[in-house]
């Protein structure tokens, strides 16, 4: 008993144990919530990092503030951090189901985590509730894309493009998935105005810089 005392008693022992208690509450964070959760907390100094933890303090004083959540969850996405937006998303929408810029962020996370399936679902319910969203429907076309059904991505993506004409992304997936229908002269057209759409966006900028001089 009195060497298990004396060992118990000894700091280089107890500096050991504390660093291995540290080691495993870590490892047991990067389990939970991912490394670039664990990463924010405790070793980034980057103004991101600095946002996340105000809004995670502005979160635990009001748990319902959807503006707070929204603007946390797609900080969490841009720092890699996809499981922790998709739980703070997932108990957002429980929260909120009728808002359509939920369903699409989670939509988008279930994405990048390669669940394909959840995110067509999230996806859908968002159109359901904001049919104007062009990005959206992008959304659904990646879905469509990634499980190969081509032509209801053709059909979604049209549906984006009629929403937003002047964007060369949406051109570029359309004649991609046009192409994989089989569909070649109409995806040579796709490709053929979205160069269009990108030169017309660089005279655009040529000539605003050109103003600014």
């Amino acid at each position: 008993m009195e060497r298990a005392a004396a060992v118990l008693n000894d700091p280089d022992v107890s500096r050991r144990a504390h660093t291995v208690g540290i080691g495993l509450l870590v490892a047991g964070m990067l389990v939970l919530f991912g490394w670039p959760w664990v990463y924010g907390q405790f070793f980034d100094r980057s103004p991101q990092a600095r946002e996340m933890k105000r809004l995670r303090a502005e979160l635990a004083a009001d748990p319902e503030s959807l503006q707070t959540r929204l603007r946390l969850a797609e900080l969490y996405r841009d720092a890699g951090g996809h499981r922790s937006a998709r739980r703070l998303l997932e108990s957002t929408v429980r929260l909120f189901p009728g808002e359509a810029t939920v369903w699409y962020l989670l939509g988008m996370v279930y994405l990048d985590l390669g669940n394909t399936k959840r995110a067509e679902g999230a996806l859908k319910e968002a159109a359901r509730l904001n049919p104007d969203s062009s990005a959206t429907y992008v959304g659904l076309g990646i879905a469509y894309r990634r499980s190969n059904r081509y032509e209801d991505a053709v059909q979604v993506l049209q549906e984006a493009s009629r929403l937003n004409p002047d964007s060369a992304v949406i051109q570029d997936w359309l004649a991609e998935s046009l192409e994989k229908t089989g569909l070649t002269e109409d995806a040579a057209r796709a490709r053929k105005e979205a160069a269009r759409l990108r030169a017309e966006a660089e005279d655009k900028r040529m000539a605003d810089k050109k103003a600014k001089e």
